[in-house]
């Protein structure tokens, strides 16, 4: 409901939400992050990239959100809705973008501009990409057969973050958590090809690693209470071609 009334909005705005509970506040910023997207068709080709730099600052709105509840405003916890509504915004980014631009190779550029966007915030996330014939090679033989047919390569990144205890502090104990996206940038379904209506839509077969890169990203920023995360990408387009 929230996205719904604010989609279509195109100038800055300023939203004041009020609450039953304190705890709905993370999800109404994300509904509402929804209502304005970083692309769409209307997009200028030069917004293609996720790079805000390379847009004008005065091109973009700023949209400023107050929470109130029963007790009184909201004075916390707004760096943390920030980052989990700019996540919203970032993982339907990638859906929506047309797979002639979400190739595997831009989605490996995706996954390495948040690793840079993290570490210029002090964040350390290690970053491991596995891409074309060394998949095989290593072993993962189904995402390579699902993308070998495909111009570009398909491809397995990995991003872990470790947090560094602080100093003179031992190490958080517990089991670290891995999030695995699945990254089908566009599925044919291949030999099995699929009927036209149903083909149509099918660039959001990336939708779970687009969630979830966002999310990680996110989830670092915020803070993951010390504990490892680990992301697992499986990229990879579904296309029809000899080598099929």
């Amino acid at each position: 409901a929230l996205t719904s009334l604010l989609k279509g909005t195109t100038k800055s705005a300023s939203v004041a939400v009020a609450l039953e509970d304190a705890a709905y506040a993370g999800g109404a910023a994300c509904a509402i992050g929804r209502a304005f997207p970083l692309f769409s068709a209307k997009t200028p080709a030069r917004w293609l990239d996720s790079d805000a730099k390379a847009r004008a600052d005065d091109e973009e709105p700023t949209v400023r959100i107050g929470f109130t509840c029963p007790d009184g405003p909201l004075s916390d916890g707004y760096s943390s809705y920030a980052s989990a509504a700019e996540a919203v915004r970032r993982a339907a980014r990638l859906v929506d973008l047309p797979p002639n631009y979400l190739s595997t190779t831009a989605f490996i550029d995706e996954a390495e501009q948040a690793v840079g966007r993290l570490a210029a915030v002090g964040r350390r996330v290690q970053c491991n990409t596995i891409r074309g014939e060394a998949l095989r090679e290593a072993g993962y033989g189904f995402v390579w057969a699902v993308g070998q047919a495909a111009e570009e390569p398909p491809a397995v990144v990995v991003l872990s973050h470790v947090p560094a205890p602080p100093p003179g502090q031992p190490a958080v104990e517990g089991q670290a958590a891995c999030l695995i996206g699945k990254g089908i940038t566009y599925d044919t379904g291949g030999l099995s090809l699929k009927r036209p209506d149903a083909m149509a839509g099918m660039k959001a077969d990336c939708a779970g690693a687009a969630a979830l890169l966002a999310a990680f990203e996110a989830a670092v920023l915020i803070g993951t209470g010390g504990r490892p995360l680990h992301l697992i990408l499986c990229l990879a387009e579904n296309a029809i071609g000899p080598g099929a």
